[in-house]
């Protein structure tokens, strides 16, 4: 156990650890060496980014930083060491932004306002981003998703659009959701006007396009 300082004033009790139980002995254990590099040195690391070495008045903040620890891992429920390290680093991004936030609250240069407050739009970012990939890889991957292919052509300020087939996802061989033996053929770019018409639509809307770009 890590226990607290001895020293008896406000001060010392303010800057000193927490007091931490672990279960087994980290040097021998795997459990508690991960209850020290995960809960205790994310603890005293977020208590040092947020509040630094200055004393504060009320009680243990470093006791009261672990406690928050604790409760946040247990209700984010990470359920492998790939998750524990990204809940522990939310709350280190986390500690940043608010870190960030209240230097520029205090500071008086426009310059340094503005720096501060762009690494602190970074940090938020950084949550934001560890955030979604922990919902990302907490989400299965979804099977059968159906491709929809979308081919779009502009002749004579004409705009042609073209929905091709879909296919599921274990079916899809090329960029254009078709497999290999059903792929369009492509169409020659010296080809002339009627002709790329006739193949890309029916032939009643390809000659309808032909009249009004004729009129137009």
């Amino acid at each position: 156990m890590v226990g607290r300082s001895t020293s008896g004033s406000k001060r010392g009790e303010a800057r000193s650890r927490p007091a931490f139980r672990m279960s087994t002995n980290p040097e021998t254990d795997a459990k508690g060496a991960r209850q020290v590099v995960v809960d205790f040195m994310t603890s005293m690391l977020l208590h040092d980014i947020l509040f630094g070495t200055a004393p504060t008045p009320g009680p243990c903040l470093h006791t009261t930083t672990l406690r928050f620890v604790e409760d946040f891992f247990e209700r984010m429920q990470p359920r492998d060491p790939a998750e524990e390290l990204l809940v522990s680093q939310m709350l280190m991004a986390h500690a940043r932004t608010v870190r960030l936030t209240m230097m520029a609250t205090s500071a008086s240069d426009l310059d340094h306002i503005r720096i501060l407050n762009e690494h602190a739009e970074r940090a938020s970012n950084t949550y934001r981003r560890l955030m979604l990939t922990l919902t990302d890889y907490r989400r299965p991957a979804k099977q059968g998703d159906t491709i929809t292919a979308i081919q779009q052509a502009n002749f004579a300020s004409q705009q042609v659009v073209l929905n091709g087939d879909s296919h599921g996802t274990k079916n899809t061989t090329n960029e254009q959701g078709c497999d290999a033996g059903q792929a369009a053929s492509p169409v020659s770019l010296e080809s002339s006007g009627a002709r790329v018409l006739a193949e890309c639509c029916p032939e009643p809307a390809a000659l309808g396009a032909l009249d009004r770009a004729e009129v137009g």
